[in-house]
C-alpha cells in the first residue's frame, strides 16, 4: 500500500511540473517559427502558439507562379513553421517528470489538453 506521505510527495511533484510546462508554454508562445517553400519565394512565420504572424511573397512569386502553386507554396510554408513549434511544444510535455520520472512512465495516457500532446509526447 502506498502512503499518504508517497501520495502528497507525487501529487506536489505532478502540479510543480505541470505548473512549470504552463510557464514553458507562455514563453513559447512568445517565440516565433520560420518556414519557406518554393526555394524561398515565399516565407511564413508562426508563434509558438500556432498563430501565422507573417506570410511573405516575394515579387519573383507572384510573377512565376500561377495562383494555385503559389496558394501550395503558401501552405507548405505556414506548415514548415507550424511544425517547428508544434515540435517544440511536444517537447515541453515529454520533458514532464514527476518524482524523477516522465510523466508518460508514471501515467500512462496522461494528456495535456493546453498543450495538444499527451505525456509520451504524441500529437493528439
Amino acid at each position: 500500500m502506498i502512503s499518504n506521505r508517497v501520495l502528497e510527495q507525487a501529487m506536489s511533484s505532478a502540479i510543480s511540473a505541470i505548473e512549470a510546462a504552463e510557464r514553458q508554454s507562455a514563453d513559447l508562445a512568445l517565440q516565433h517559427f520560420d518556414g519557406t517553400a518554393a526555394d524561398g519565394l515565399v516565407s511564413a512565420v508562426v508563434s509558438g502558439s500556432g498563430e501565422i504572424v507573417k506570410i511573405r511573397i516575394l515579387p519573383q512569386a507572384r510573377r512565376d507562379m500561377d495562383n494555385i502553386s503559389l496558394g501550395e507554396a503558401v501552405v507548405e510554408a505556414v506548415g514548415s513553421a507550424m511544425r517547428q513549434s508544434d515540435e517544440c511544444r511536444a517537447q515541453i510535455v515529454r520533458d514532464v517528470t514527476i518524482m524523477g520520472r516522465r510523466a508518460a512512465d508514471v501515467l500512462p495516457g496522461l494528456s495535456f489538453p493546453r498543450f495538444g500532446a499527451t505525456a509520451s509526447g504524441t500529437e493528439r
